[in-house]
């Protein structure tokens, strides 16, 4: 049986090599284009498709050279002319290199680089045994072996990048030397000969002087665009430690803290925003050798080697030569050209050119280069996607999404199986794949919306507050264990204390349904004040794979009034905090629980979704999401739900109903500062408590704010990473005569 049509077979044969020489360079085109992105974007869509490219890619390279090589050793008549095809290996070569923006999808893609060293052994020999078997004609010998050294140099800086970005890698590279102190035995010696001779010998201790503050001057000066990106990668090279969980000393605190402190929060966050990008840079991309002496020279050097190919094959005889073939040898030579042009520009555009320059001086060229970056992106280059992922229970137990896919295929029927007839029947594939179906039930309640400037700046202001108030280092590390406790203390509130000491998904669960049963039941806002500040607006037109991009429009600036003297604004903005936050908190919970800490998370949303489901059976249909909060507050929460139900299921369902009807015997003003000041903590947590890997994972995803959390807290001196409290002492041996 034929499945492929004869035409299509035979097209096929006539033009395999050809085809995939082509689309080879295609999906490298598709990739220089497409990389850059995916660090300042979360589309699921761009994912996939650049994970399917980047697999593409080498595959299809891969096939190629095998089939080029198998045209080289048969005696055919195609092979008699293939020559000009053995000139395609060094370009198939040059492919397998891949552009400079991506060496790997995924941190795992780093740990394999021994992989990608054996191919690289393998595609090199296969390249070097096509162009010898093609020597019997060396016309283009020249020009390809131009083109072969570009490709090698190319591969190898791929798989040498791979090598350098991997975990071990990486943290040997930022281990310091060997540091043994001062020599004990010897000093203790002299010490007791000292005291074995009769002298009155003692030790006088002086610490080691503490380093002087570089940034005082920094203090009141508003950092230019240049100054950003350079203070942003010193900072990087200093802080890229904890990315692999290597420890930081007290000078690296007494640095950065009054640094940031001085800072506006808008400042702050785009210095952490980008460390985090260098931090990506040096994961997923050639950065780290292409911004070297030695990388620079390639670049150059492959630029003219490239072009001296096509010089040289353009002089060439190409008598008796398909023109199809020669056509597709000169648009392999241009696209070559064109994409190490491209290569050298984005080069000189980057964040490590502007370091570079403004290191040297040149700090009018480095504002210069920013300046025609922002003429083409008005926004400024966006080096995260600034957004934040929600996902809202209330409306996932009220709601059923679509989940009925039906396909139409053919069973046999029972009547007629010996009859060998078949008869057809709808099939519903959700129903048949549990694990698709969660995914997609999950996936029909996210959105997204962009993080606003007066969520960054109460979280710049409360982390600041916090690490201020701290005295010493046990005080800055106990600030890395709140979970809300120190708000509800500061608050008033320890009746609400039990909700916080719980494992910490059943506490994000438990907030999360108190906060969306508050939000839904309190008068409007547009009944409250005709001036709407903040509304949401839900753009179906920026639907991103199932998810609906959310946009906040305030009619205020970064600097929004967070203790504005307008009282009811402040509650209304504190209210959106929360009901964001909150949101984002769960969706981590649900769908990167990887970012949180170790729990039953998943158990306890399994049984608590279980139990709404029955409990909205039974009830009337709800309306709305509104009308769903209100049928949850009417149940009577007198006794704890353990003591009906105990222990088995961990749903928290009602649970939740009792902190909300707690939360709402405060006054307006006072319950959102409480749910946004918990809120703050709990987001703080998970930030710090989040392994460094998860972190870094996310890098290549769009990012996530608890990264830039994370890095914050770092820099205002509240992580664990701070294990040196002091340096060296000055111990002197005094002697009295």
């Amino acid at each position: 049986m034929q499945v492929i049509p004869f035409q299509v077979r035979q097209l096929w044969s006539s033009h395999e090599i050809r085809l995939l020489v082509l689309l080879s360079l295609i999906l490298q085109i598709f990739l220089i284009f497409l990389a850059p992105l995916r660090k300042r974007s979360a589309n699921r869509i761009l994912s996939l498709l650049l994970w399917s490219f980047y697999l593409s890619a080498d595959y299809v390279a891969t096939l190629a050279l095998g089939n080029l090589l198998n045209m080289q050793t048969q005696d055919t008549d195609e092979s008699m002319s293939g020559d000009i095809m053995a000139f395609w290996a060094p370009f198939l070569l040059l492919h397998l290199g891949g552009p400079d923006s991506i060496t790997s999808y995924s941190l795992e893609d780093n740990e394999l680089w021994w992989r990608h060293l054996l191919g690289l052994v393998v595609q090199v020999s296969v390249a070097v045994l096509i162009f010898l078997e093609s020597l019997p004609s060396p016309l283009y010998w020249k020009p390809a072996i131009l083109v072969f050294i570009v490709g090698f140099l190319k591969f190898g800086e791929r798989t040498l990048a791979l090598r350098s970005a991997s975990m071990d890698e990486l943290r040997d590279s930022m281990v310091h030397k060997p540091d043994p102190g001062p020599n004990y035995p010897k000093f203790m010696e002299e010490y007791v000969s000292r005291r074995e001779a009769g002298l009155n010998a003692y030790i006088k201790r002086e610490d080691e002087p503490l380093p002087p503050d570089k940034e005082a001057e920094l203090a009141t000066i508003v950092l230019s665009d240049v100054k950003v990106i350079h203070k942003g990668y010193h900072f990087f090279t200093i802080f890229k430690r904890i990315a692999v969980d290597l420890v930081l000393t007290f000078r690296d605190r007494l640095e950065s803290q009054p640094f940031f402190w001085s800072r506006t929060p808008a400042q702050a966050f785009r210095l952490v925003e980008v460390e985090l990008s260098f931090l990506y840079d040096i994961l997923h991309t050639k950065a780290l050798h292409v911004h070297s002496p030695c990388g620079r020279f390639l670049r150059g050097l492959s630029f003219g080697l490239i072009f001296l190919a096509l010089v040289l094959f353009h002089q060439c005889d190409k008598q008796g030569y398909k023109r199809v073939d020669i056509t597709i040898t000169y648009v392999l030579l241009s696209a070559a050209l064109v994409l190490e042009i491209m290569s050298i520009v984005l080069l000189l555009v980057s964040d490590w050119m502007i370091v570079w320059l403004d290191r040297r001086h040149m700090e009018s060229l480095a504002a210069a280069i920013i300046r025609h970056v922002n003429l083409v992106l008005p926004n400024g280059k966006p080096r995260w996607s600034n957004s934040m992922r929600q996902y809202d229970l209330i409306r996932y137990f009220r709601r059923r999404p679509v989940s009925n896919i039906f396909l139409q295929i053919n069973l046999p029927s029972l009547p007629h199986l010996f009859a060998g007839k078949l008869k057809a029947a709808k099939v519903n594939i959700i129903e048949y794949f549990p694990k698709v179906k969660e995914t997609w039930r999950n996936c029909w309640y996210i959105s997204s919306l962009d993080v606003p400037d007066y969520l960054k700046k109460l979280i710049f202001e409360e982390l600041k507050r916090k690490s201020k108030s701290a005295q010493n280092s046990s005080d800055l590390n106990g600030l890395r264990s709140c979970r809300g406790e120190l708000a509800l203390k500061q608050e008033s509130c320890i009746n609400l204390m039990w909700s916080v000491q719980k494992e910490f998904d059943e506490s994000i669960m438990l907030w999360h349904i108190a906060t969306t049963l508050c939000n839904q039941t309190e008068v409007s806002h547009s009944e409250q004040s005709g001036d709407e500040r903040t509304y949401y607006r839900e753009n179906n037109n920026k639907s991103r794979g199932g998810e609906v991009h959310v946009e906040i429009e305030n009619s205020n600036s970064e600097e929004d009034q967070i203790g504005n003297d307008e009282k009811h604004y402040s509650t209304k903005l504190r209210a959106e905090i929360s009901k964001m936050v909150s949101n984002y908190m769960m969706y981590l919970l649900v769908l990167q629980p990887a970012m949180m800490p170790p729990g039953i998370g998943k158990i306890r949303f399994q049984d608590t979704c279980a139990e709404a489901e029955k409990f909205f059976e039974a009830e009337e249909p709800a309306q709305d999401d509104k009308h769903a909060c209100l049928l949850l507050l009417d149940v009577v929460t007198e006794i704890e739900p353990i003591e009906v139900k105990g222990d088995r299921s961990k749903s928290v369902l009602f649970d939740a109903c009792r902190l909300a009807k707690e939360l709402k015997q405060l006054n307006a003003d006072k319950r959102w500062r409480v749910a946004s000041a918990v809120w703050l903590e709990l987001l703080g947590y998970a930030a710090i408590n989040c392994g460094a890997y998860s972190h870094a994972k996310q890098l290549s995803s769009g990012g996530e704010l608890l990264s830039h959390i994370w890095f914050l807290m770092v820099h205002m001196g509240i992580g664990e990473q701070y294990r040196i409290e002091s340096g060296h002492a000055r111990v002197k041996l005094i002697v009295d005569k």
